[in-house]
């Protein structure tokens, strides 16, 4: 099963990434993925002790990150958790 890409926030931006399903439990590294809307590469950065941010390397998206968010399924989560719900509800409706 390929990836599902990811919902970023509430403006309908996702992370696009290029392996299996049952690969969601590796680890956020590197080269993170693609950024759906710009089509370039979202990169993780280490910005402090407790947060990474995960940063495209062509618009500037920011999304910061508490480092414990380590793997594509709590990264999936956390992005998930803090959409506003009639955002999540509507972009979920979309796909």
């Amino acid at each position: 099963m390929a990836f599902e890409p990811i919902l970023l926030n509430e403006f309908g931006e996702y992370l696009v990434a290029f392996f299996d399903e049952e690969e969601e439990d590796s680890k956020l590294l590197g080269g993170t993925g693609r950024h759906e809307f710009c089509e370039c590469w979202l990169s993780l950065h280490e910005i402090s002790k407790t947060h990474n941010a995960v940063c495209c390397e062509m618009c500037n998206l920011r999304i910061v990150i508490p480092k414990e968010v380590n793997t594509y399924r709590k990264f999936r989560q956390w992005c998930l958790d803090r959409m506003p719900k009639d955002s999540r509800n509507e972009s979920v409706s979309q796909e």
